[in-house]
């Protein structure tokens, strides 16, 4: 019927397609819904522009119009009076495990985010949005994720789309967006330190922004350095930052800001980088040893120094095809084990472990939509924690000892959270061993989820 009364206005099915797209950026496949509803919003906008088509609604089409107002007015209070599940009690899904059969599982897909209709949220009511018009990008929406951090039940992720940072409060079901104004351009990444100071990499203004518990500005470092910060992490006294410009790790006294130190040496346009060389620098993690791991997307590879900055080993074989390759290494983690996580956004869309002496353990994820899978993975980051929130999502019996958060910038799961620990036998495959992933390599193959029915 809506149809019906689009040919009234006369207009066809593809201009408004293509207005919707132009506008949003918002595919159908990922989200029906929102497409469907800002599809008729917009449809409605330019029909009471447009004083003609407005005279020749009558009769039915005016009906119609009507009918459709006072639903989706019906829809919009029924969402602002709670409507919609809590982001903690999703639908469930099939048990996915890695690694795949014969090998023990020890990675458990837990659950995914995509912004803020997982959460409670205020929205614009239908009568804003239809007098005032769609924002080019809804405030609860995740638009392009990097780096993410969870802390005390809240996750943090970066919107280098939107140039902030969503908070996703786990504990209290909402939703918001970090700074309330426009102190941020372009924020990469986020580091939370246990008292909730918060450092931000911006590369859009190129400072590392300091925020106190309270989330109150409290000081800008390094703007007189002229760096493109990518990351940043804290240890002891001490920021650690790479810094695009240089392709070097940066290291700054955390309170004043001094210049302590650089890692690394960057190379110049086409020149080919040794071993301890940076040709195009991307995230970093710092150890409790304090040994810093660089990625270098050029180099398809993660470099690790010593607290002094020589050069230890490389992670990843340089963009090669075998699964050990790194081709785009984005976020990097280091757990407690001293195993390394890397985020790789090449063709696996994958995460890849590798043990401290840089044989591959597993990867997962892959390309792909369902749930697990990953597309256009940006960062991953560690977390022991807060466990506890998320045990509801693992087989029953399971261990956890850690959560593994990943972003990717594409698709609905923008925030990805899987659980490392032991599982029962039960989704175990016959005949397979007890290791841990630590002990041997799990690689051999491509990691495809294992789906496992639920005990009943």
């Amino acid at each position: 019927m809506f149809w019906d009364v689009c040919k009234t206005f006369q207009v066809d099915r593809k201009s408004l397609y293509a207005e919707y797209y132009c506008s949003s950026n918002l595919r159908k496949e990922d989200n029906p819904r929102d497409f469907n509803d800002m599809l008729i919003a917009s449809k409605f906008r330019q029909f009471l522009n447009d004083g003609k088509g407005a005279r020749k609604m009558t009769g039915r089409g005016a009906r119609f119009l009507q009918i459709v107002i006072g639903c989706l007015a019906a829809w919009g209070l029924c969402i602002n009076a709670g409507c919609q599940k809590s982001a903690m009690q999703k639908a469930e899904f099939e048990p996915v495990f890695y690694p795949p059969p014969p090998s023990t599982p020890r990675l458990q897909f837990l659950t995914s985010f995509a912004g803020g209709k997982d959460f409670h949220v205020e929205k614009a009511s239908f009568l804003e949005t239809f007098v005032l018009g769609d924002s080019e990008a809804p405030v609860d929406s995740v638009v392009k994720p990097y780096g993410v951090a969870l802390h005390k039940g809240k996750i943090y992720v970066c919107d280098v789309g939107q140039g902030n940072i969503k908070i996703m409060d786990l504990v209290n079901n909402t939703f918001a967006t970090f700074p309330s104004g426009r102190s941020l351009q372009r924020p990469a990444n986020i580091f939370i330190e246990s008292d909730g100071t918060k450092y931000v990499a911006d590369v859009g203004s190129g400072v590392v922004s300091v925020w106190n518990a309270e989330d109150k500005l409290a000081a800008f470092l390094g703007r007189d350095l002229g760096m493109r910060p990518i990351d940043v992490v804290v240890h002891g006294g001490s920021l650690y930052i790479t810094d695009a410009n240089s392709n070097q790790v940066l290291i700054l006294d955390k309170h004043s800001g001094q210049l302590l130190g650089r890692i690394g040496k960057g190379v110049g346009d086409g020149q080919r980088p040794g071993a301890e060389e940076l040709a195009m620098i991307t995230d970093l993690a710092v150890d409790h040893n304090g040994d810093v791991y660089v990625g270098d997307k050029l180099k398809g590879s993660v470099t690790r120094f010593g607290p002094g900055g020589s050069f230890v080993r490389s992670y990843g074989q340089g963009g090669g095809s075998s699964p050990a390759s790194l081709v785009r290494s984005k976020g990097i983690a280091v757990d407690r084990e001293g195993r390394v996580w890397v985020a790789d956004a090449g063709p696996s869309c994958a995460v890849k472990v590798f043990r401290e002496d840089g044989q591959l353990l597993m990867y997962f994820g892959t390309l792909g939509t369902l749930p697990g899978q990953m597309y256009l993975p940006a960062d991953v980051t560690l977390d022991y924690d807060n466990v506890k929130l998320f045990e509801k999502y693992a087989v029953k019996g399971a261990k956890l000892d850690f959560l593994v958060l990943v972003t990717n910038q594409f698709g609905n799961q923008k925030v990805s959270v899987y659980g490392f620990g032991t599982f029962p036998e039960l989704f175990a495959p016959s005949g397979s061993s007890a290791s841990d992933i630590s002990e041997r390599s799990e690689q051999a193959r491509p990691q495809e989820p294992v789906r496992s029915e639920s005990p009943k």
